[in-house]
């Protein structure tokens, strides 16, 4: 039976100088485009007894600051895999 739900949480980020930030949030949506086409490609996920039932993704943004200037933008995405498994 199918009945253990199970998410799997995939953290993708980029990142550019800050003045650029433009070219970080493009890199980070090719990313998640190449993560979930992986995940489309097989939903097992290459495992017996799970699949993938839906998927949803938050984005977070942050701005790495050493000497006040906040030089680095790293955006990154969470992406969220809901999984059934078999008992």
């Amino acid at each position: 039976t199918w009945n253990n739900e199970v998410e799997l949480q995939v953290v993708v980020q980029a990142s550019s100088f800050s003045g650029d930030g433009t070219s970080a949030s493009d890199e980070l949506e090719s990313l998640i485009d190449a993560v979930l086409a992986v995940v489309d490609a097989d939903l097992t996920l290459g495992l017996v007894g799970v699949r993938v039932l839906n998927s949803s993704r938050e984005y977070r943004y942050v701005v790495f600051d050493d000497n006040g200037l906040g030089d680095l933008f790293m955006p990154q995405a969470i992406i969220k895999l809901s999984l059934e498994v078999r008992s």
